[in-house]
């Protein structure tokens, strides 16, 4: 299977070096990396409290859509 002609390899190691990288300004999330090469892990820290994860959800939403626009401007 393939996601936009990706494949699932090839979306996980993508997601994992995006949300390293974060945004503009300055958000970024460390993922432990592709599990079997196409599996993203999440591991957040046991302190965090909800206000904290939800800041970092949409943190890691921006970054994915920002990857999503990356690859429909390649695939054009």
């Amino acid at each position: 299977q393939s996601a936009g002609g990706f494949s699932p390899e090839q979306v996980a190691v993508s997601v994992v070096e995006a949300c390293y990288r974060g945004t503009d300004q300055g958000e970024a999330i460390h993922l432990l990396g592709p599990l079997s090469g196409k599996v993203i892990r999440i591991s957040p820290p046991l302190t965090m409290d909800t206000s904290e994860a939800a800041h970092y959800l949409d943190a890691m939403h921006r970054i994915l859509e920002a990857l999503n626009q990356q690859w429909m401007q390649k695939s054009k």
